[in-house]
C-alpha cells in the first residue's frame, strides 16, 4: 500500500459526500440507501429534502449518516466507525421533469478507531462547511443526472454523472462514473443502475460495479438508494 491513510480517507469521503439519485424538486422527500464495497466498507443514510411552499425556491437538506471500515497499520487491524450530521440551506427551481438545486451548511463528523490511530487524519470530531450541487436533464431519449460536492477545510470533492434511459413509467436503466479525492488519495467508481417504482410516488435504485483506488487496486461496490414523498 503505497499511504496508510489512504483508505480512511477514502471510506470517510463517501460518507461525507454521498447523495441520492434522487432528489426532491415539487416535494418534500425522505432518503434512504446503504452500499457496501471491498475492504470491508459500509455505509448508510437517511435525510430528508424539504420544500416549504411559501417559501420557493428555498430549501432545506437534513442528513445523518455512518460508515465503517477496515484498513491495516503497523501489522494491526485498526476497525474504523464514522457518523455524520448535515444541515444545509439551498435553492432549486424545476421545469417539467428537469430540475436543479444547490446547498451549502455545516457538516459534523466524528470518526472513533480501534484500536488508535493518531496518523488518521479524520480521528475525532470535525465541523466544516460543505457545498453540493445537483441536476438532472433531458437528453433526447435519455436522462442526465449529475452531481458535485465540496468539503472546505477538508479539500475533498465528488463528482458523479449518470446516464438514464426510461424503460416505463418511472423505471429507468442506466449507467454511473464517479470521480472522488482529496489530499491523500484519488478514486474511480463505474457501474450500472436500475431503478423502479415500489408504489404511490416512491421509488428504488439498485447499483452496482467497480471501484479503483489509485495506489491501492480495484474491488467491487455494491448499494440501493430509496425514494419516497411526503
Amino acid at each position: 500500500m503505497r499511504s496508510i491513510r489512504r483508505k480512511p480517507q477514502l471510506s470517510l469521503l463517501a460518507a461525507g459526500l454521498a447523495f441520492s439519485s434522487f432528489s426532491a424538486h415539487s416535494d418534500n422527500t425522505a432518503l434512504a440507501g446503504a452500499e457496501i464495497g471491498a475492504q470491508g466498507s459500509r455505509h448508510a443514510y437517511v435525510g430528508t429534502v424539504v420544500l416549504p411552499q411559501s417559501a420557493a425556491p428555498w430549501r432545506a437538506r437534513l442528513w445523518v449518516d455512518e460508515t465503517r471500515y477496515e484498513y491495516d497499520k503497523n501489522g494491526a487491524r485498526v476497525h474504523a466507525r464514522a457518523r455524520g450530521a448535515e444541515a444545509a440551506v439551498g435553492v432549486g427551481g424545476a421545469s417539467g421533469a428537469d430540475w436543479w438545486a444547490a446547498y451549502l451548511g455545516p457538516r459534523y463528523e466524528h470518526t472513533e478507531l480501534s484500536p488508535d490511530d493518531r496518523a488518521n487524519d479524520s480521528r475525532g470530531s470535525h465541523l466544516r462547511a460543505k457545498l453540493q450541487a445537483e441536476t438532472e436533464r433531458g437528453l433526447g431519449a435519455w436522462r442526465v443526472n449529475a452531481g458535485a460536492a465540496y468539503v472546505f477545510g477538508a479539500d475533498k470533492y465528488w463528482l458523479r454523472g449518470r446516464l438514464l434511459h426510461p424503460l416505463a413509467p418511472r423505471t429507468l436503466l442506466g449507467v454511473e462514473l464517479l470521480r472522488h479525492g482529496g489530499p491523500d488519495y484519488t478514486a474511480t467508481q463505474m457501474g450500472g443502475l436500475y431503478a423502479l417504482p415500489l408504489g404511490g410516488r416512491s421509488a428504488a435504485l439498485i447499483k452496482g460495479g467497480l471501484r479503483h483506488d489509485e495506489g491501492s487496486g480495484t474491488g467491487g461496490y455494491a448499494g440501493v438508494e430509496l425514494s419516497l414523498p411526503y
